[in-house]
């Protein structure tokens, strides 16, 4: 399970979505252990124009990812192979298209046996989701449209801090085509664990204190989401705690998924990203 959760106003299109960096174990499924390799990108950008995320179950969702890409900009012809897959599978696996092109900018919902035009749309888990609206609600006055995206954002963090849906966990992927062209969302979220500073605590110096980062056994992690490779074929995760990254890849138009480096700082993990899928940060969270 997932939550995947797409808004519209006007000419903006917004999506986000946990993607998971933990899996429990099949013998203990109340313990969850740190397994990267089990991890999908949820949201996937067909072109600059067309954007699917999918929620469920996912066996088949490659092959139909892949006959997306080959339809270029038929969205309508996409939007019949998507639903002709959720009705075969009998409604397991969930979507949402998204279609951007001038002032043509439409949602397309499919899930419980429907195809629908929507404003906004969200497929995955009902308690994340409800979770979702309960931060989005608590917002003073109106949102202006500039900020919608932001609040989404903080708000299925939110989710995924709450631990309301075990399934809804790991980090946040996002993506948007407030450039006009859909991409992926680059990103630094620093989680800090509570700490209690007085004059005598470590880097404590005359009167100030450095705040670092923390370290996983304290609770706190530092995810960096570098900017997406060419053609949003590929997206670069570094976790600063763990010292590993992930690196997802489309290498046959399919779904990105994920390649595992262990033991790799960030500056590591950028200069072997940028040689090897051209893809490097716009700046650096190690120094802290």
């Amino acid at each position: 399970m997932s939550l995947i959760v797409v808004r519209k106003n006007r000419n903006k299109i917004w999506i986000v979505s946990d993607t998971k960096l933990t899996h429990p174990p099949p013998k203990k499924p109340e313990e969850r252990v740190a397994f990267p390799n089990d991890s999908l990108i949820k949201i996937i950008i067909i072109n600059p124009h067309i954007c699917v995320a999918f929620a469920n179950e996912i066996d088949g969702v490659d092959e139909v990812i892949r006959k997306c890409r080959q339809l270029r900009m038929n969205y309508l012809e996409m939007i019949d192979i998507l639903f002709n897959f959720h009705v075969n599978n009998q409604a397991r696996t969930d979507f949402i298209l998204a279609f951007s092109f001038f002032d043509v900018n439409i949602i397309f919902e499919i899930k419980k046996l429907k195809k629908s035009e929507e404003q906004s749309s969200w497929i995955g888990s009902a308690e994340g989701f409800n979770e979702f609206q309960k931060h989005m609600n608590r917002s003073e006055g109106p949102l202006k449209k500039d900020d919608v995206f932001s609040e989404m954002k903080d708000a299925l963090h939110k989710v995924i801090e709450s631990g309301v849906d075990p399934g809804v966990n790991g980090f946040m992927i996002s993506a948007s085509n407030d450039g006009f062209f859909f991409t992926y969302d680059s990103y630094i979220k620093a989680y800090f664990p509570a700490r209690t500073f007085n004059k005598n605590s470590r880097n404590t110096k005359d009167g100030y204190t450095v705040l670092s980062y923390g370290t996983a056994e304290e609770g706190g992690y530092n995810v960096h989401v570098f900017p997406p490779g060419p053609n949003c074929l590929t997206l670069a995760i570094h976790v600063q705690q763990g010292n590993f990254g992930v690196v997802y890849a489309s290498n046959d138009g399919g779904l990105l998924t994920p390649t595992f480096f262990a033991n790799v700082t960030e500056t590591e993990f950028a200069n072997l990203t940028k040689k090897k899928y051209n893809i490097f940060p716009h700046g650096f969270t190690s120094g802290i």
